[in-house]
Formats: C-alpha cells, sequence, structure tokens
C-alpha cells in the first residue's frame, strides 16, 4: 500500500477538506506529517489551519517545527509573525532558527 497516505492527501488537498489534513499532520508518519504541515500553508487566512499549525512551532520534532512556521509564513497571516517570532527566540536548533527567519521575512514582503 506504498503511496497510500499520500495519494489520501492529495485528494483532501483537492477537496479542501482541512480537518482531515490537520489529522495526517499529526501522523507519526514524518512524510506524511511534514506534507500535511505544508498543505496548511496553502489555505491563506483559514482560521482552522492557523489554529493547528502554531501548536507545531513547539513539537518536540524540530522538522515539525520548522515546516509549522514556513506554513504560517505562507499563510500571509499578521497574526503569525509573534507566534513565529516567539518560537525564533527560543529555538536552539540553527537549521530550525533559519527556517523561521525565512517565515518571518516572507510575513514581512507582504
Amino acid at each position: 500500500m506504498f503511496g497510500s497516505k499520500k495519494d489520501k492527501l492529495d485528494k483532501l488537498i483537492a477537496k479542501k477538506h482541512i480537518t482531515a489534513i490537520i489529522s495526517l499532520a499529526k501522523e507519526k508518519d514524518e512524510e506524511t506529517r511534514l506534507a500535511a504541515i505544508t498543505a496548511l500553508g496553502g489555505f491563506g487566512q483559514n482560521d482552522d489551519a492557523f489554529n493547528a499549525l502554531i501548536p507545531m512551532l513547539s513539537d518536540h520534532d524540530g522538522k515539525t517545527r520548522a515546516a509549522a512556521s514556513e506554513s504560517l509564513g505562507a499563510m500571509h497571516n499578521d497574526h503569525a509573525k509573534a507566534f513565529i517570532a516567539h518560537a525564533l527566540s527560543i529555538e536552539s536548533d540553527p537549521s530550525v532558527k533559519q527556517r523561521m527567519a525565512d517565515a518571518m521575512a516572507m510575513l514581512k514582503t507582504e
């Protein structure tokens, strides 16, 4: 059943089924989780997607934190600035810090 979750995610994105995508963003499988987090960034000003991404900024996994910050940056939601700035101020992983800084830059270029 290789690719089944990826296929499912693609269908959910096409149908804009945000609740189900949020569920996939909490998957243990890293590839599925990160793809779902990235997908959430494509929903613009959607409150559910935004609210799902905020707690991911403090996730134990650095890739999840980085992906969440990038998705928030891609949403171009002014409210994301304070959350990303706080996460950036306490982040210790240099690669995650860089991706968070890049997300902040996306928000500033609006």
